[in-house]
């Protein structure tokens, strides 16, 4: 399970943070304000992105919805962190 987590995680890097799609992604914004929050929400994103995951690999049963929590709760950690990081860096104390 922990493969599937880490394929969840970059599967969200490369949709939501990946520089060269970033035309893809403002279409994506603008079709509909839940967009907009989908891809401005790293838990969201982690939560849909997790549930992909494991429905491409398991298919669908009830463990689903607690890895797709997992997914989300990871990929909120990992932006917490990198923030973290670039206020470390930009001189915050």
């Amino acid at each position: 399970m922990g493969i599937e987590l880490l394929y969840a995680l970059a599967l969200r890097f490369f949709l939501i943070e990946f520089k060269s799609i970033k035309r893809l992604r403002d279409w994506f914004r603008n079709l509909h304000p839940l967009c907009g929050q989908w891809t401005s929400c790293p838990f969201c994103n982690g939560f849909w992105c997790g549930l992909f995951i494991y429905w491409l690999f398991h298919g669908v049963n009830l463990q689903i919805l607690f890895f797709a929590l997992a997914a989300g709760f990871a990929s909120f950690l990992v932006k917490i962190g990198q923030e973290y990081m670039l206020y470390r860096m930009n001189g915050g104390e």
